[in-house]
């Protein structure tokens, strides 16, 4: 994938969820998810790791 086609998918999986990165975050940090969101997370820690944005 391309760096744009992964920024796309981690947009669409945020819009998902219906929040934004820093929400989605805050409740990770407070173990406040449900399993989807938790798995939408990962899945953007991931693509964050790839595009060097840890």
């Amino acid at each position: 994938m391309t760096s744009d086609e992964l920024r796309e998918q981690r947009s669409e999986l945020l819009r998902s969820v219906g929040a934004d990165y820093e929400e989605l975050k805050e409740r990770a940090e407070r173990y406040d998810l449900r399993s989807r969101e938790r798995a939408v997370w990962e899945s953007i820690q991931s693509i964050d790791y790839l595009l060097g944005n840890e």
